[in-house]
């Protein structure tokens, strides 16, 4: 299972909100939210994050084996 806890705490080390991060990327808050809750997981979504928060992908998202 993917989770974006990392993306929570990357959110929170730059001292910004989901609603700053929508702003800084360009990408609806709407679909950050559901980012943020691990439910729409995209390549596009995940490329401009890295882009704009200058971070890499396991700053965002991480695997976990809950559902194996």
């Amino acid at each position: 299972m993917i989770d974006s806890k990392p993306f929570k705490v990357l959110l929170k080390k730059k001292n910004m909100t989901i609603r700053t991060a929508a702003i800084l990327t360009g990408i609806p808050l709407s679909k950050l939210q559901l980012f943020s809750r691990g439910k729409r997981m995209n390549v596009r979504i995940l490329d401009r994050l890295c882009e704009r928060l200058e971070c890499q992908p396991e700053d965002l998202i991480r695997f976990t084996e809950e559902d194996l």
